[in-house]
C-alpha cells in the first residue's frame, strides 16, 4: 500500500549535502508539525548534492493544498520522523514536477507537486548565513563599549569605613537554618512523614507502558534481526551480484528495516556493496530487536560510521584522541580516566 500526502504538503526542505544522506522536512497546510525526513540515499539530476527549499505555488484559481490537523494526520498513522531509504528524489521537466519518494515506517510514500516554487541554496549561502549571525554576535559584545553603557567597574562604588570597620552580619545573632521564625519549629519532621506515606497512583496502561520500555532498553524482547523480514529475504554473498544486484538488495533490506522502526545510516565512504556486507555479516545475524517497536514507538539505529575507520580518523582529527591505547569500537577496552573528574 502506498501512502499519498501530495494534497497535504505546503512545502519544505530536502537536503542532499552529503553522500548518502537525505534530510529535511515536508510542512503541511494547516498543521504547525512537519515530518522530518532522515533517509538513507541520493537525490538524482539537478537534486543530487543539493539543497533545496520548496513551496506549493496556488494554481491558476488561488487553490491551496488540502488543509490537515496533527489529528488527522495521527489518524494515519504517519510516522513523524520518517526513517528508511530514498527511492526517486528528482525534479521532472516538461512540465516541472518534484517527485519526493522512499521507504520508511508507512511502506512506500510519495510526493509530487506539479509546478512547485524551487529555491537551490548554495553552500556558500549558508556560510555567509553563519557569517552574519557571528558579526551580530560581536556587534552585540561592541555595544558594551558605547558611550553611556554601564561597565561592571562603572556599576559599583568602594566605600572605605577604616581599617578596622566590622562588616554587619544581620544572621550572626540568628537561626541560621530560619533567622525570622517563618516556620514551625517541626516543619522538617512533618514533611518527612508525609513524604513516607505518599505513593503514587500510576494506572495499569502506564505500567504496561513503562514495562515495555525497560524491555526495549534492557534487551529482554529482543528478536534477531534477520528474522524479522516477512516473507524471509535471502541474502547471498556480495561476491555473486553485480553493483545494481547488490543496490537494489540492500534497499529491500533497508525498507524492511524501516517498516520494523529500524534504521540504518550510511556515511560518504562506504558503498552499497560494503553496506550490504556490514548488514548481511554482522548487523543482521548479530544484533536483535524489541519485535513491537513500531507500537511502542522506539526507533532502533545503526550507522555506518561506528565501523568506519575513516569515520574514526576524523573524528580523531577533529576533537582529537584523548588515548592512542583506547579503541572505542572495542567492548572490551575501557575508556581512560578522566582526570579533571572532581571525585
Amino acid at each position: 500500500m502506498t501512502l499519498f500526502l501530495s494534497e497535504y504538503v505546503s512545502g519544505g526542505e530536502i537536503i542532499n549535502s552529503r553522500q548518502n544522506s537525505v534530510h529535511g522536512y515536508l510542512a503541511f497546510h494547516g498543521c504547525g508539525r512537519p515530518v522530518v525526513l532522515q533517509l538513507t540515499g541520493n537525490c538524482a539530476g539537478a537534486m543530487a548534492g543539493a539543497h533545496l527549499r520548496f513551496d506549493v505555488r496556488p494554481d491558476s484559481n488561488g487553490l491551496e493544498p488540502l488543509p490537515v490537523t496533527e489529528e488527522q494526520l495521527n489518524e494515519l498513522r504517519i510516522a513523524w520522523m520518517q526513517i528508511g531509504v530514498t527511492a526517486e528524489m528528482s525534479i521532472q521537466k516538461n512540465p516541472t514536477r518534484l517527485v519526493l519518494e522512499w521507504y520508511g515506517q508507512n511502506g512506500r510514500t510519495i510526493v509530487e507537486l506539479a509546478d512547485p516554487l524551487l529555491e537551490f541554496v548554495d553552500a556558500v549561502d549558508e556560510e555567509l548565513e553563519l557569517d552574519d549571525e557571528d558579526s551580530l554576535d560581536d556587534d552585540l559584545d561592541d555595544d558594551d563599549d558605547r558611550p553611556g553603557s554601564r561597565t561592571p567597574e562603572a556599576s559599583f562604588e568602594r566605600i572605605d569605613d577604616g581599617d578596622d570597620a566590622e562588616p554587619d552580619d544581620p544572621m550572626s545573632d540568628a537561626d541560621e537554618e530560619d533567622p525570622f521564625g517563618l516556620f514551625p519549629a517541626d516543619l522538617k519532621e512533618s514533611l518527612e512523614s508525609k513524604a513516607s506515606a505518599w505513593s503514587p497512583e500510576v494506572d495499569d496502561d502506564t505500567l504496561a507502558q513503562w514495562k515495555e520500555w525497560d524491555e526495549v532498553f534492557d534487551g529482554t524482547k529482543d528478536v534477531p534481526l534477520s528474522t524479522l523480514f516477512d516473507p524471509p529475504i535471502r541474502l547471498p554473498s556480495s561476491d555473486s551480484l553485480n553493483d545494481d544486484e547488490v543496490a537494489a538488495l540492500f534497499r529491500t533490506i533497508l525498507a524492511q528495516l524501516a517498516l520494523h522502526n529500524i534504521a540504518f545510516h550510511m556515511c560518504e565512504h562506504f558503498t552499497p556493496r560494503g553496506a550490504y556486507e556490514l548488514l548481511r555479516g554482522h548487523i543482521l545475524p548479530e544484533h536483535g530487536a524489541h519485535p513491537d517497536l513500531p507500537r511502542i514507538g522506539y526507533t532502533m539505529n545503526f550507522d555506518t560510521a561506528e565501523f568506519c575507520d575513516d569515520c574514526q580518523a576524523e573524528a580523531d582529527r577533529k576533537y582529537g584522541k584523548t588515548d592512542t591505547d583506547f579503541d572505542a569500537s572495542d567492548p572490551d577496552t575501557d575508556p581512560p580516566p578522566d582526570d579533571d573528574v572532581p571525585f
